[in-house]
């Protein structure tokens, strides 16, 4: 087999090979399914941007975690496994009370149609998992407004939500979607602390 003296020089059809390669990649990215991966990266950012506006607005003390997208997406954050570090950069938001921090996860998700319904019934406890309140009852939660009881719950049908809290081992997940009020789900931990705490 012939052999070039200088590898970097390549036969025509080695040339024709590299081009269809570049090009067919360059048609990947433009893909549905590549566009729809950034809109929802896009949509996501964007959701996260105006629930750090939101909760500002309710005089809280909390602030984003800086590249907080891009070390999930390449999963940098796992090399500092459960360093004071890990726990600073884990999350989309983090939220001081007192002399702790508190971890948020903002989400993006338009298949919460069964939530948004049990939500219409008022609070939700969960037993042993986490509070679920609309974002009037939140607002009711940090200004100190008695709401009446929560509703106790067995935590079944919440894999989803599970599964976004343990993400970042998160103490309050956010749910976003268009028209409609955010919803939230609270630790237990950090429900009682917003309870105890005079101000926030």
């Amino acid at each position: 087999m012939y052999q070039p003296k200088n590898i970097n020089i390549l036969s025509p059809r080695q040339e024709q090979q590299k081009l269809e390669y570049k090009l067919a990649k360059k048609v990947k990215k433009q893909t549905t399914a590549s566009k729809r991966g950034k809109a929802n990266r896009r949509n996501g950012r964007k959701a996260e941007n105006e629930l750090l506006k939101y909760l500002q607005s309710l005089h809280l003390t909390v602030h984003a975690v800086p590249a907080s997208g891009a070390f999930k997406l390449t999963n940098a954050i796992k090399g500092y496994g459960d360093s004071e570090i890990a726990k600073r950069m884990s999350g989309d938001l983090k939220w001081d009370i007192g002399d702790k921090i508190y971890t948020i996860e903002s989400k993006r998700d338009v298949s919460t149609d069964g939530l948004y319904k049990k939500a219409e019934d008022g609070p939700i406890n969960y037993i042993g998992f986490a509070y679920m309140l609309r974002q009037d009852l939140f607002e009711a939660l940090i200004n100190k407004v008695e709401f009446g009881d929560t509703i106790p719950k067995e935590p079944k049908g919440l894999k989803k939500i599970e599964k976004y809290f343990n993400q970042d081992n998160s103490d309050m997940v956010v749910i976003s979607r268009p028209y409609l009020p955010r919803l939230f789900f609270i630790k237990e931990e950090l429900y009682n602390e917003i309870k105890r705490e005079e101000t926030l």
